[in-house]
């Protein structure tokens, strides 16, 4: 019986003791390390997010700060920026002009 107490008390494991016992150390105290590209990523997806509810609903953040963007879907801007290529060194590509 994976339930019970070691010892052979008889008395069951409640769900919360089932969990602590499950789960080895404390999670919360576990942090990852995110890279600069992986937090640019995060900060795109969530600034061009729609709003569903509320007085911004329908709109995203970019759109609420007057940013002019061609599209504010962020796979739109991402494919945007890999079709200008990398090897633009003086002029900033368009999309990334406008979210700097």
């Amino acid at each position: 019986m994976a339930n019970v107490l070691p010892g052979g008390s008889g008395r069951t494991l409640g769900i919360s003791e089932r969990r602590a016992r499950r789960i080895p150390g404390t999670v919360a105290g576990q942090h990852r390390t995110v890279n600069q590209g992986l937090l640019d990523l995060k900060r795109l997806y969530w600034n061009t997010h729609r709003f569903r509810k509320g007085r911004r609903r329908g709109k995203c953040t970019y759109q609420l700060l007057k940013l002019e963007l061609p599209s504010y879907d962020c796979w739109e801007i991402l494919q945007c920026e890999m079709a200008q290529g990398p090897t633009q060194s003086d002029a900033q590509p368009m999309c990334q002009a406008a979210l700097y």
